[in-house]
């Protein structure tokens, strides 16, 4: 079945799906808003028409960070995202479920830190949400990978990444192999020079 409609004046393209294929959920920045404020929608495809569900509006402490996450969902049809300094979840009617802090005021405001990616281990109901300093950032920079319980949201393990605090580097998202072992890599340097490839693993969390 071809899906063709236009769903919002956002410039986002990442979504997911549920696990029957019929709903979406997208996280999208409204650009007829002066602010571009990043809203998450849910919409059904199952048919050939596609229906607006609900929208859900993050807290305000997110509003001026425009970083956010690629979804992911749970076969509860729950979906989780990472928008510095917070995670959070929403059920599958657009509720929110939980919200938790991952940063500080003085880290965020010291490293600017964004939200770069998210892997999660659903049998183990653990996300990892990897959270660091952009390229653009001046002066020192701060890399770590924050474990939180899918559950309730609370932080299992911060993870500090051993990285020079005047590095610039380009993390990418965790690789979790079964319920043991994760591995985080992440390229050093900026282009045109050389651009070293660093893996580190790491244990996964046992709740």
């Amino acid at each position: 079945m071809l899906l063709n409609g236009y769903v919002n004046s956002g410039c986002r393209r990442q979504f997911v799906l549920d696990n029957d294929r019929q709903i979406i959920v997208h996280p999208w920045q409204n650009m007829t808003d002066i602010h571009w404020p990043i809203i998450v929608s849910s919409w059904d495809v199952s048919s050939n028409k596609l229906e607006l569900r609900w929208h859900w509006y993050p807290p305000k402490s997110i509003n001026d960070h425009n970083f956010m996450t690629q979804p992911t969902m749970d076969e509860r049809g729950t979906t989780y995202l990472v928008s510095m300094p917070s995670a959070f979840s929403i059920n599958s009617n657009g509720q929110t479920l939980w919200i938790s802090e991952l940063a500080t005021n003085d880290e965020m405001r010291q490293f600017e830190l964004i939200s770069i990616c998210l892997s999660v281990n659903l049998r183990a109901r653990v996300m990892y949400a990897v959270i660091g300093s952009p390229l653009y950032h001046e002066g020192d920079s701060l890399y770590f990978i924050s474990a939180l319980n899918m559950d309730n949201g609370n932080v299992l393990k911060r993870y500090e990444l051993n990285i020079d605090s005047k590095s610039k580097i380009t993390p990418h998202c965790p690789i979790l192999i079964g319920s043991d072992m994760f591995y985080f890599f992440w390229l050093t340097g900026e282009y045109p020079g050389l651009v070293p490839l660093k893996v580190s693993g790491v244990p996964q969390i046992k709740l």
